[in-house]
């Protein structure tokens, strides 16, 4: 679909614009939820289990470090395969893609 047909070069960038965003924020919006829910719930483990004692919370503690850290390096490799298949797309499509 071309919703840029008979705009001014201005109005096509907005429009370009306005079409990315909307579709970022479709893939942001449950990434960001899931990252929200995940730090919850370890939180809501350790204030659970706060009751049972020190070395409890210090292992709830450490797994919900643990998962964290793999999040982070899960969302590491994820954006450097993204960038890596950027760069590849690149040289084999006669033109790269273009966002605006």
């Amino acid at each position: 679909m071309d919703y840029t047909r008979g705009a001014t070069h201005e109005n096509q960038t907005r429009l370009r614009l306005a079409f990315f965003l909307k579709h970022i924020a479709i893939i942001a919006v449950p990434v960001a939820l899931q990252n929200l829910l995940t730090t919850t719930g370890s939180r809501e483990d350790t204030m659970m289990l706060s009751s049972l004692g020190e070395k409890t919370v210090g292992a709830v503690g450490l797994c919900a470090q643990f998962s964290s850290l793999m999040f982070a390096g899960y969302w590491g490799l994820v954006g450097g395969g993204m960038l890596f298949c950027h760069e590849h797309a690149k040289h084999i499509f006669t033109s790269p893609f273009r966002i605006f």
